[in-house]
């Protein structure tokens, strides 16, 4: 398998990425699977579920990730149709700017148990979610 390659993300990206789809992040299930003595493999976010690549990175933080993602795609969208109609772009800034701000204020205006602070949202929103004591859950 070789990793991914893109320009605009850096390289230790990529490589966090490749060794994610090798299973080979020390989550708890392959920390425990070579021996490493835990407390416990449950995920350290929900306490639901092991900790295993597939929980870490796609369902524990599903719902933060799809909201991410969608609203990238909407700003991206948005963005296309101000060039299209209007002979207007905001540039890659504005539109980064935008996916930050709106994905933020909607995921704390629309979640029951998901509150976090800008400064946290900017610095880590996952782990910070680590003290609401459960995954994102947005009903």
């Amino acid at each position: 398998m070789t990793t991914l390659r893109n320009k605009s993300i850096p390289q230790k990206v990529s490589l966090f990425i490749w060794r994610t789809r090798l299973k080979r992040i020390p989550v708890r299930v392959e920390l425990d699977k070579r021996g490493v003595d835990l407390d416990s493999v449950l995920c350290p976010l929900c306490s639901d579920a092991p900790e295993s690549v597939e929980h870490a990175m796609f369902s524990c933080a599903k719902e933060l990730w799809n909201t991410v993602i969608w609203v990238s795609g909407y700003f991206i969208w948005k963005n296309r149709n101000q060039k299209v109609f209007a002979k207007d772009s905001w540039g890659a800034p504005k539109i980064l700017n935008e996916i930050q701000v709106k994905t933020y204020e909607w995921i704390n205006n629309r979640s029951k148990r998901f509150n976090l602070t800008w400064h946290e949202w900017l610095t880590n929103p996952q782990v910070s979610a680590s003290h609401q004591h459960t995954c994102f859950d947005p009903g």
